[in-house]
């Protein structure tokens, strides 16, 4: 923190439905003001930036809840190739380039929520103290957060596996780490 006593600034993102809601949220516990955002690589960003990232095929998942729609294999191939505007690959390459930015914590929406071990983390890398129960505190009451969690396995099956394989969802889930 500043040594005036100030709030410290800092930038929480991610791609829409990978987790952006629950790293603020986390933040947020931890004392840090902050708001979800969707920035593209290469944008101006203020203090410490964290962003998060979640496996592709859960985002397909989580984005098809979050707007209404049945998940089933047709809907999920359909999300695929048309995400918000253009193809999922296409899109999600606008953020990809945070994943290797020096100047970003880069945060595992899958590590996130499985204990309090990234959000000590965050606090560490911020320079914060952890305060204690915070993690306990972070599953629901976000704008987006749906239990239980997207899980694009279910779902998977030969036919979206193979318009997957042939569209570059291998390719995609290489550049995010998966």
């Amino acid at each position: 923190f500043p040594a005036d006593g100030a709030a410290m600034s800092i930038t929480t993102s991610g791609f829409p439905k990978s987790g952006t809601h629950a790293l603020a949220k986390a933040c947020q516990l931890l004392g840090l003001p902050c708001r979800p955002q969707h920035i593209p690589f290469g944008a101006k960003v203020a203090g410490p930036h964290l962003f998060i990232k979640r496996d592709p095929r859960d985002v397909l998942v989580s984005w098809l809840r979050f707007i209404g729609q049945p998940v089933t294999p047709g809907m999920v191939i359909t999300a695929f190739r048309q995400f918000q505007s253009r193809p999922l690959v296409e899109e999600m390459a606008e953020f990809s380039g945070w994943l290797d930015d020096p100047d970003t914590m880069v945060v595992r929406y899958e590590d996130l929520i499985r204990d309090d071990a990234e959000m000590r983390r965050i606090a560490q890398h911020v320079g914060v103290p952890y305060i204690d129960g915070a993690w306990q505190a972070l599953p629901g009451l976000t704008y987006s957060w749906r239990q239980p969690h997207s899980d694009w396995g279910p779902v998977w099956t030969p036919e979206v596996d193979a318009v997957w394989q042939a569209e570059g969802g291998p390719k995609l889930m290489a550049a995010w780490g998966y």
